[in-house]
């Protein structure tokens, strides 16, 4: 191979090109270039460009190549070394964790004719006419690098980065080497370019961002194509290999069609005719790509033009908006400060924008500069900055085939490569190296921070989408992407905060396409999440239609407001789930409401279904997830949900069946898989439940533990314990503290009779899942069996009391509703409390915050029953508030006659308690005896400021008594019980 830096003979030697017989560096019959420039143009600034001019110093700088060369590598891999702990942001969800050619290097080479996005919904997959084989090819080596984890993914993306950069030093050395006539000069100058090129912030997206692992990939072929079709200028072997390197730049990604004008563009920046017999070449990758996609698409367009949204634009916006697009990436490529992944387009430029302004002067300077360059014979200047405009125009062409944000770093990948070949040519002209020198170091340095730190954006998904809405504030996009986001959070973590951020940006989603009344509306961020989500939500809710208009800037499409329509609802339904006594209501009717706007929309029968199940509905549950089917077929979603209502009906035939078909849309979904095979389990087919496990195991590499603790329970069901013991210590190994594997754990031991190894097992299980029923049941039970013998101590008898106690309470709390458990654990609990009263009216407490009124008030009459116990300084305190809880819990029981004698029997116990007194005079005013009441209230009323009720609700409850006791006063001695009852919800 030849070396693509290898210095031209020296001079007396023949040179390419100076025969007369033609020469085949040249192509058949071409003559080389001449000496000079042409005539009439005039001269080039002190060094003419001369092609065919033979290096002065007529050596070469191996060492100096091989320096640089690691420098760039080490410097490269250091600064993107924090990207490598990046997890799944974004698209990577879909493209890496859903689409079935990613999932191995198998299913990528199968899918190899498939469209990128066709396992998405059918109507969006015809929407985007991409074509990306051999990206799925990458993402798959990613995930068998990694095993599914976001390293493998990291990795591959760095390592494409790194041979690009490589890629980049030996094209800028093979393009400036004829200019600046010094080898040392020459590897100095390349070294910069690749530089500039590796560590621009613009880079960041590309390489940090598991989904645009496409740009790296594209960029590394496109740059190696250009290096081999330079060196088909001095030998024809290389073609071949520029034409193979082209045609998989064309599968990696649709903008590596620029590699065509480009191979043209330096023909004519060399000073050289185009050797039409390799361009012909160069024009046959496109051609078969073309074919290729026709039959991928099954169209003569080839999907080309399809588009990921229609911004509607006027005529005249569609100008105006490639102006501010092109000036924008120039911009963000000679002043980097900002970089960004979400720049959204504006159908109508905001008051004050002055971005087609800015652009359009950009893009004119752009031009002039590199019309004068050319003009004066530096056309490798010229090239530089012509490639950088040339790499971007696809975008420039069809905005709306670029997707929602066109304006993105990552469409600048190769770009940067002309600007610092564009700088670097310019500076490089000079008599000395000092200009460039200068140039290195500090472009380079300036840009360190601001790459590395860009990074940081890519971490997680909140941390992508927190520098989303920073970066668009106003797009309803982006506001619904961060709300599903912070959803998501609040599904793992149960943080509140997590749900009520989540609420605010679908509510900004929802906002941002509408000025209300005057627009002077300001998100005031000293208020909490809570308290800014409600006044946003009044502002929507209050502002009359006639007060509403559409904010002509914004673009937004019906799927966004859709979108943050459903975040809506599915906020509203979980603010109601986390009540004591859930309001279901309000997240029906904007459910239905949006059926009035979008009739026949899928997922709104989806979130119907789900409303419907948590109001425990679950045959209109059913119905509506049949009509989501009837109007999707292919979307997994509702497949899932209906498995789901089928397993808590305890069909799990039904649910088996569901969910193969769920699996059979989504095949790549691991998740899925794992459902199907519980159900599986939990109908008897085993057989099935082992073939989902395999595959998932295979495909991740014995690392899901799940997987794991699944086929354990298979070897178990099959009394195999000792198989089930090596699958448990896979998991166990892969995570220590997996309380499911301790579990099953348990169970196998249980199976082997070791009594020892099963107490351990669950006590662990009990530890990692402090919510799990069974875990502690089993504890509790086990332990039950372990009492200590005659001869133990006390002190091992109180410990081993205390154990069982404790498992015993918590195995009682998390007990199921309906069953024989929870019964058969009250009645082993009570000899343990050993008549302490404390303990029982604890465990009342307990139970009250889980709604189990009746088991509250069997713990609460202990109390009272064992009352004597307690402290004779602390009985009447502590009495007077179980008889008030106890009234309380008669009252939501419906019987009232209980509930009065509690609230009679608290007032006794202590007559200067505020709630004994404030519960019997309203219970009596409610069921009519008004002068029975008065006394009590106005005693209430008189203890009111000593009884600690919180701010927030001071002056509802004081003025409830007030109206009370002057409805009493005007009704006189006696009121129509009727009429009092009227007011019972003051």
């Amino acid at each position: 191979m030849v070396d693509p830096t290898a210095s031209p003979p020296t001079p007396g030697s023949p040179t390419p090109g100076s025969s007369t017989q033609g020469s085949p560096l040249q192509g058949s019959g071409t003559p080389g270039p001449p000496p000079g420039p042409p005539a009439g143009r005039r001269s080039s600034a002190r060094i003419p460009e001369d092609p065919a001019d033979p290096l002065k110093d007529g050596g070469d700088a191996p060492a100096l190549r091989l320096v640089l060369t690691v420098l760039l590598m080490l410097i490269t891999a250091g600064l993107f070394t924090p990207g490598l702990e990046g997890s799944f942001v974004y698209d990577d969800r879909e493209l890496v964790q859903r689409a079935p050619a990613t999932q191995s290097v198998g299913d990528a080479l199968e899918s190899w004719m498939d469209p990128y996005w066709e396992f998405g919904a059918k109507d969006s997959a015809t929407q985007r006419g991409l074509w990306r084989p051999l990206t799925s090819f990458a993402l798959a080596v990613g995930r068998a690098v990694g095993g599914g984890r976001p390293l493998g993914y990291h990795l591959v993306s760095l390592l494409l980065h790194l041979a690009a950069v490589w890629a980049a030093f030996r094209l800028a050395a093979l393009l400036l080497r004829p200019r600046l006539h010094s080898a040392v000069r020459t590897e100095c100058a390349a070294g910069f370019v690749a530089l500039l090129f590796a560590v621009h912030p613009a880079q960041v997206e590309a390489v940090s961002w598991i989904s645009a692992v496409n740009d790296p990939l594209w960029g590394f072929l496109a740059l190696l194509t250009m290096v081999c079709y330079e060196l088909s200028y001095r030998k024809r072997a290389f073609i071949p290999a520029a034409v193979i390197l082209f045609a998989l730049a064309l599968q990696a990604k649709e903008q590596a069609v620029v590699v065509l004008p480009l191979a043209l563009l330096l023909d004519l920046a060399s000073r050289r005719r185009p050797g039409w017999a390799r361009f012909a070449a160069m024009v046959a990758p496109v051609v078969a790509w073309y074919v290729a996609r026709t039959i991928v698409f099954d169209s003569a367009d080839a999907g080309i033009f399809r588009k990921h949204g229609d911004f509607g634009l006027t005529a005249m916006r569609e100008i105006t908006l490639r102006v501010e697009l092109a000036g924008g990436f120039l911009i963000q490529t000679f002043w980097p400060v900002e970089p960004a992944v979400f720049r959204p387009v504006h159908p109508v430029p905001p008051e004050g924008s002055t971005a087609v302004l800015v652009g359009g002067i950009a893009l004119a300077a752009a031009l002039a500069t590199a019309g004068l360059s050319w003009w004066a014979d530096r056309r490798m200047t010229a090239f530089g900055l012509l490639m950088l405009l040339l790499v971007v125009a696809p975008v420039l062409v069809a905005p709306a085939s670029a997707g929602l944000y066109p304006l993105s770093d990552r469409y600048l990948y190769l770009g940067i490569f002309g600007a610092g070949l564009f700088l670097t040519a310019w500076l490089g002209q000079a008599a000395t190296m000092l200009p460039l020198l200068t140039f290195g170091m500090l472009a380079p340095g300036a840009l360190l921070a601001i790459t590395y730190n860009a990074q940081s954006r890519f971490s997680d998904e909140l941390a992508f989408w927190y520098a989303a809405v920073e970066q668009a504030p106003n797009s309803p996009n982006v506001r619904w992407g961060a709300g599903r986001a912070y959803l998501d959070a609040f599904e793992r973590t149960n943080d509140q905060n997590m749900l009520w951020t989540s609420y605010l940006h679908y509510l900004h989603s929802l906002k941002a396409v509408t000025i209300y009344g005057d627009g002077s509306f300001v998100d005031d961020t000293s208020l909490s999440m809570r308290d800014r989500a409600a006044r946003l939500e009044q502002l929507i809710l209050a502002t009359p239609p006639e007060e509403r208009r559409l904010d002509p800037s914004v673009f937004a499409s019906m799927d966004d407001r859709l979108q943050a329509t459903l975040g809506q609802i599915a906020i509203n339904l979980r603010i109601a789930e986390l009540s004591t006594k859930a309001d279901l209501d309000y997240p029906l009717d904007l459910a239905k409401g949006a059926r009035e706007i979008w009739p026949d929309e899928p997922a709104l029968d989806t979130m119907l279904a789900e409303i419907h199940v948590a109001r425990g509905e679950y045959a209109e549950a059913k119905e509506a997830l049949g009509q989501a089917i009837r109007r999707a077929p292919g979307g997994a979603a509702a497949y899932v949900m209906l498995a789901d209502i089928l397993g808590r009906e305890g069909d799990w035939n039904g649910a088996r069946g569901a969910l193969q078909r769920a699996v059979e849309l989504e095949p790549a979904n691991d998740d899925l898989r794992l459902e199907l095979a519980f159900a599986a389990l939990e109908s008897g087919q085993l057989d099935v439940a082992v073939a989902e496990l395999d595959v998932v195991l295979g495909r991740t590499n014995r690392r899901s533990v799940r997987a794991l603790v699944l086929r354990a329970g298979v070897e178990n069901m099959r009394d195999r314990p000792s198989d089930a013991l090596r699958f448990l210590d896979e998991a166990i190994a892969l995570d220590a503290e997996n309380g499911y594997a301790h579990k099953e754990r348990g169970r196998t031991f249980a199976k082997l009779g070791d009594v020892d190894s099963t107490i351990a097992s669950f006590a662990k299980a009990c530890e990692s899942l402090p919510d799990d029923f069974e875990s502690h049941y089993n504890f509790a039970a086990l332990m039950l069996g372990q009492a200590p013998g005659d001869g133990a101590t006390e002190a091992d008898l109180a410990a081993w009391e205390r154990v069982v106690s404790d498992a015993l309470v918590r195995a009682y709390v998390l007990s199921p509703k309906t069953g024989d458990e929870q019964l058969l654990l009250q009645q082993r609990i009570e000899p343990f409390l050993r008549g302490s009263p404390d303990r029982a009216f604890q465990l009342a407490m307990v139970l009250v915050k889980q709604d189990r009124e009746v088991l509250s008030l069997y713990w609460l009459q202990r109390a009272i029953e064992w009352r004597d116990r307690w402290p004779p300084a602390d009985r009447a305190e502590n009495l007077v508030e179980a008889f008030v809880t106890a009234g309380r819990l008669y009252l939501v029981a419906g019987q009232p006659d209980a509930a009065l004698d509690s609230f009679r029997n608290g007032v006794l116990t202590n007559p200067n308690h505020f709630g004994a007194r404030f519960e019997l005079g309203e219970l009596l005013y409610v069921q009519g005896a008004l002068q029975e009441a008065k006394p009590h209230l106005e005693k209430a009323l008189e203890l009111f400021s000593e009884a600690g009720i919180a701010p927030e609700m001071q002056g509802a409850v004081r003025g409830t008594i007030e109206r009370r006791l002057e409805r009493i006063e005007s009704e006189g001695a006696t009121a129509p019980s009727g009429a009092a009852k009227g007011e019972g919800g003051d």
